[in-house]
C-alpha cells in the first residue's frame, strides 16, 4: 500500500528519515486532503474535540480552518475553549492535525494587501495558540472563492506555502503552482461525515488528487458521542480506500512535498562584519565563493545583533561590495518601507508588517555552540535564514564546521542557496503599485523641503512671466460678459476663439483675477469691476426643479449655455468663489449665488453626481472627485472622496491603499492635484500623490534625460485636449494619455509618445509647490519656449521640443498666475 508516508518519502526522503528518495512515476498515487472548515468562536468545543480526536486516533490527516473573526460569531480569544481543543489535539499529533487561518476576502485583495492580511492572520493565530504555537507551524491559509481571484502573492513571506480557495458547492478540484512556489487549490467536494462511503469508494480513479471539505457549522448539531462515531466511520473508510483507490492522505501543507510541484527550500545566508577588510570576513567570503554558496553581507558594529535583529535596506546600492559573490546591503535604523528585518528566533510576527517591512525569523550563528549545532540540524519544509557574525568565526576549525554544516544542508533534496536580495522577489508581493511606493519612499528619505526665498532675479523673471500670462485676460476678455475664451489661436491663418467655457474655466478666470491683483498687475477697482461682471453669467440654470451651475456657457452671449451639470467643473468654481468671497479687496458676494444653487440635490451617498439631460451619473471615479469634494466641503456640503482610504490604517498601508485607489481611476497628472496647494491647502492624500508623481518624473529625467511634466492640456491639433499622467497600474514608469472621447487609439503607447507634452502650467505649479532643481529646470524650459505675445503656449511637444505657436488657453495662463502668486507671496526676499 502506498500511503501518506510513502508519498512523503518519494517527495523528500530527508524530511522523514526513510532513506534515499525514489520516483513515484511507477505507482499511481492520488493525494487526498481532508479539510475541516467553519471553526469559529461559536463552534461547540466538545463537538470539535470529538471529530479531531477521532481522526487523530484513526490516523487521518486533517487541516483545520479557523475563522478568527467570523461575522455573527464574534472574535476568537486566547481563553476560548475552541483554542484549547486545537492546541491540545494538534500538539498531541504534530503533522497529523494542521491549523490554518481562514481569511474570507483574501483572494479579492491586491498582492500587497494579501501579504499584509496573511501575515496578520498568521500572527493573530499564533498569539491565540500561545506557547503551543512553536510546535504547531502555520503553513497554509484558506479564503473564499470570489468571481475573479487575484494571484496569490506575498504569502511566502509569512511562511505560507499553500492556499485553498473554498468552494460552497462541490466542483472539480484543480491546483496551480505559482512562480514563487505557492500552491493554490480551487474547488473540491463538499461532504458530511455520512458521505464517506460514497466519497471514497466512488471517487474518480482518473483524478490526480482529491479534496474533501467538512463544515463544523453543519456538524455542531450532533451530540459529541454521535459525532465521534460518525467521524470514526468516515476516517476508517478514508483509510481503507488507500490501497484499492491509490489514495495518500495529506494535510494541505504537505502538498508541497509532491514531486510534481517541484518544491524548493531556500537557504539564505547573511554575514555581518565590522569591516570588509577584516581578514576573518575575507577568508570566510572566499571560502563561500569557492563553494558556490550565495550570500549577502552588511557592516555592523560588534554586538549590534541583539534580540531585535538587524534592519537592512531592501534595495541594495549600486556597489555590489568587495567580497566575491556577496552583495552588500546597508543597515538602517529607520523604520523605512525599504527594509527587511532579520530577527533571531521564531518571533511573534513574520511577513509583511504594517510598516511595509518584511520581518524574517533567523537562526543566529554567533558562537561555537550554535555553529557546531548546524550539523545536527533537522530538515524542515521551511526556508532557512542564517545570520553569521563573521568576525567570530576566527579559527579554521570553526570555519570548517560552519562550511560543513552549510554543505550538509545543501546536499538535502530540494534545498538550494539563494542570495537574500534574490529571495526577496519570492517572499515579497510584486505589483506596479508597490514599485511606485518604493520609488516614492526613496524620494522621501531625508527629503526635507524648506521654503526658500525667491531671489531678486528670479522674482523679476516671475513677474515678467505673470505679465505674459495676464495678457491673455487683458487681451481676450469680452467686455460685455466679462468672460474670456477657453482657447485662442491668433496667427497667420487668422483668429479663432473657442467661445464656450466650462465652470472649470470660469473658476480659473476668477483665480486669475485674484492672483493678478495680489501681484499688483491690476488695481483694486479693476479687480472688483472684472469679478463683478462675471457674477451674472454664473447664476446657473434651472432644470427639472434644480438650479445648478451650467456645464458650459458662451463667452460672447449673455447667460447662454447648457442645462447640464459637471461635478468636477463645479468644484473648481466653488473653490474660486470661496477665495473671492474671502478676499479682502473683493466687493461681490458669491455666497448669494452658491446658496441659491441646489447643490445638495446632486450629492447622493456622499458622491457628487454629474447631470446629463436631467439624469444622474456619478463623478466619483475621477481624480477631480477629491478636489471637488474638498471644494464642496468648504461651503458646508458633505461630499466623499475616492482618495480617502487611509483612515484606520498604518502609514504604509494607507499609502498603498491610496495608490491603488488612484490607479483604478486612471493616469495621474499634476491637475487638479497641485491646485489644492495654491487654492485650498494640500490634503494628506494629495501631498503623498504629489510626491509619488514628482518622484517618477524626477527618476525619468535622471535615468533618461527626458523631461516629464504631465497634466491635462489643450493641444493645437486633433484630438485637441489630452489627459496625460503616470499610469499607476503599469510596471515601471508608463506615461499614458486619454481623451474626452476615450478612443482606444488615444490610449496607445504610440499616440502617447507622439503627443507627449511638457505642460506649461504644471511646470509653474511644481516650481511653486515643490522647489527643487528639477522643478526649476522645468520652469526654465517652459519660460524659454512657451512665452508668447498672446500668453503662454499650453505646453511643449516632447518629440520635437516645439511649443504651440500663436495658441494659448485660459487655464494655462490662469494657473501660471496662481502659481506665481503662491510662490512669491509664500516666500520672502
Amino acid at each position: 500500500m502506498i500511503g501518506r508516508r510513502d508519498l512523503l518519502k518519494g517527495a523528500g526522503a530527508a524530511l522523514v528519515g526513510m532513506g534515499p528518495a525514489r520516483s513515484l512515476a511507477a505507482t499511481r498515487v492520488v493525494p487526498s486532503y481532508t479539510v475541516l472548515r467553519d471553526i469559529t468562536a461559536e463552534t461547540p468545543p466538545e463537538a470539535l474535540r470529538a471529530v479531531l480526536e477521532t481522526f487523530e486516533r484513526q490516523g487521518l490527516p486533517v487541516t483545520c480552518l479557523v475563522t478568527l473573526d467570523a461575522p455573527g460569531a464574534g472574535r476568537l480569544s486566547a481563553d476560548s475553549p475552541v483554542i484549547d481543543v486545537l492546541t491540545q489535539v494538534a500538539g498531541a499529533a504534530p503533522g497529523l492535525v494542521e491549523i490554518a487561518p481562514h481569511v474570507h476576502e483574501l483572494a479579492t485583495l491586491s498582492s500587497y494587501f494579501q501579504a499584509r492580511q496573511a501575515a496578520e492572520a498568521v500572527a493573530q493565530l499564533k498569539a491565540l495558540l500561545g506557547d503551543a504555537a512553536a510546535a504547531i507551524p502555520i503553513r497554509s491559509i484558506a479564503c473564499d472563492t470570489p468571481q475573479q481571484a487575484q494571484s496569490p502573492q506575498g504569502l511566502r513571506g509569512a511562511g505560507l506555502h499553500t492556499e485553498l480557495l473554498l468552494a460552497e458547492e462541490s466542483g472539480p478540484l484543480r491546483s496551480e503552482r505559482w512562480l514563487d512556489g505557492t500552491v493554490r487549490f480551487l474547488g473540491g467536494r463538499v461532504l458530511t461525515l455520512d458521505d464517506a462511503r460514497q466519497a471514497y469508494w466512488e471517487s474518480d480513479t482518473e483524478r490526480s488528487q482529491v479534496l474533501w471539505t467538512l463544515s463544523m457549522a453543519q456538524l455542531a448539531g450532533d451530540a459529541p458521542a454521535k459525532l465521534s462515531t460518525k467521524a470514526a466511520v468516515f476516517a476508517s473508510q478514508a483509510l481503507a480506500a488507500e490501497a484499492p483507490r491509490g489514495l495518500a492522505h495529506l494535510t494541505l501543507s504537505e502538498a508541497q512535498l509532491r514531486d510534481d510541484y517541484g518544491y524548493r527550500r531556500d537557504l539564505l545566508l547573511h554575514l555581518v562584519t565590522r569591516s570588509e577588510d577584516s581578514p576573518t570576513f575575507q577568508t570566510l567570503s572566499a571560502d563561500l565563493a569557492a563553494r558556490g554558496i550565495a550570500y549577502s553581507y552588511s557592516l555592523v558594529p560588534e554586538g549590534a545583533v541583539g534580540a531585535d535583529g538587524i534592519r537592512l535596506k531592501l534595495i541594495p546600492g549600486h556597489d555590489p561590495g568587495k567580497a566575491g559573490q556577496g552583495m552588500r546591503l546597508s543597515e538602517t535604523s529607520v523604520g523605512s518601507a525599504q527594509s527587511v528585518v532579520l530577527q533571531p528566533g521564531a518571533g511573534a510576527f513574520r511577513g509583511l508588517s504594517a510598516e511595509n517591512t518584511l520581518v524574517l525569523p533567523i537562526r543566529l550563528l554567533a558562537d561555537p555552540d550554535t555553529i557546531y549545532a548546524l550539523e545536527q540540524d533537522e530538515e524542515e519544509i521551511e526556508n532557512k535564514v542564517l545570520l553569521v557574525e563573521a568576525d567570530r568565526v576566527r579559527s579554521g576549525v570553526l570555519r570548517t564546521a560552519l562550511l560543513r554544516g552549510l554543505e550538509q544542508m545543501l546536499a538535502r533534496p530540494g534545498r538550494r542557496t539563494v542570495a537574500l536580495p534574490t529571495a526577496l522577489e519570492r517572499l515579497l508581493p510584486q505589483s506596479p503599485y508597490i514599485g511606485h511606493h518604493r520609488r516614492t519612499e526613496r524620494l522621501r528619505e531625508g527629503a526635507a523641503r524648506p521654503v526658500e526665498a525667491v531671489a531678486p532675479a528670479e522674482r523679476a523673471a516671475l513677474m515678467e512671466d505673470a505679465r505674459c500670462a495676464w495678457r491673455y485676460f487683458s487681451t481676450w476678455t469680452n467686455p460685455v460678459t466679462g468672460l474670456c475664451p477657453a482657447t485662442v489661436y491668433n496667427g497667420k491663418d487668422g483668429r479663432r476663439l473657442h467661445e464656450a467655457v466650462t465652470m472649470w474655466d470660469v473658476g480659473s478666470h476668477i483665480n486669475a483675477l485674484i492672483a493678478a491683483f495680489d501681484l499688483g498687475l491690476i488695481a483694486a477697482a479693476e479687480f472688483q469691476a472684472r469679478s463683478a461682471r462675471i457674477m451674472p453669467q454664473i447664476v446657473g440654470r434651472r432644470y427639472k426643479g434644480r438650479l445648478l451651475p451650467q456645464g458650459w456657457i458662451r463667452t460672447d452671449r449673455d447667460r447662454w449655455g447648457t442645462r447640464d451639470f459637471d461635478a468636477c467643473d463645479a468644484g473648481r468654481l466653488m473653490a474660486a468663489l470661496y477665495a473671492l468671497e474671502n478676499h479682502p479687496a473683493a466687493k461681490v458676494q458669491p455666497s448669494d449665488i452658491v446658496q441659491a444653487y441646489d447643490l445638495a440635490a446632486v450629492i447622493q451617498a456622499g458622491e457628487i453626481q454629474n447631470v446629463t439631460d436631467g439624469l444622474f451619473h456619478s463623478s466619483y471615479r475621477s481624480h477631480c472627485a477629491h478636489y471637488a469634494a474638498h471644494a464642496f466641503r468648504i461651503w458646508g456640503f458633505d461630499a466623499r472622496s475616492p482618495y480617502e482610504v487611509t483612515r484606520g490604517r498604518s502609514s504604509a498601508d494607507g499609502q498603498m491603499a491610496l495608490i491603488e485607489a488612484s490607479g483604478l481611476i486612471g493616469p495621474l497628472g499634476a491637475e487638479p492635484l497641485l491646485l489644492e496647494a495654491v487654492e485650498l491647502g494640500m490634503s494628506p492624500e494629495s501631498v503623498y500623490l504629489a510626491d509619488l508623481l514628482f518622484a517618477a518624473q524626477l527618476e525619468e529625467y535622471e535615468e533618461t534625460g527626458r523631461l516629464k511634466c504631465v497634466s491635462e492640456c489643450p493641444i493645437d491639433r486633433e484630438p485637441w485636449f489630452l489627459y496625460s499622467g503616470l499610469q499607476l497600474d503599469a510596471d515601471g514608469r508608463r506615461w499614458a494619455t486619454d481623451t474626452v472621447n476615450g478612443h482606444a487609439r488615444h490610449r496607445s503607447e504610440a499616440f502617447a509618445d507622439a503627443n507627449a507634452v511638457i505642460s506649461s502650467k504644471a511646470a509653474y505649479l511644481w516650481a511653486a509647490y515643490r522647489p527643487h532643481s528639477y522643478s526649476q529646470r522645468l520652469l526654465e524650459h517652459v519660460r524659454i519656449r512657451a512665452r508668447q505675445s498672446i500668453g503662454f503656449s499650453p505646453g511643449i511637444y516632447e518629440a520635437d521640443d516645439r511649443a504651440m505657436p500663436d495658441y494659448s488657453d485660459i487655464n494655462t495662463n490662469a494657473i501660471i498666475l496662481q502659481a506665481i502668486a503662491y510662490r512669491v507671496m509664500n516666500t520672502s526676499t
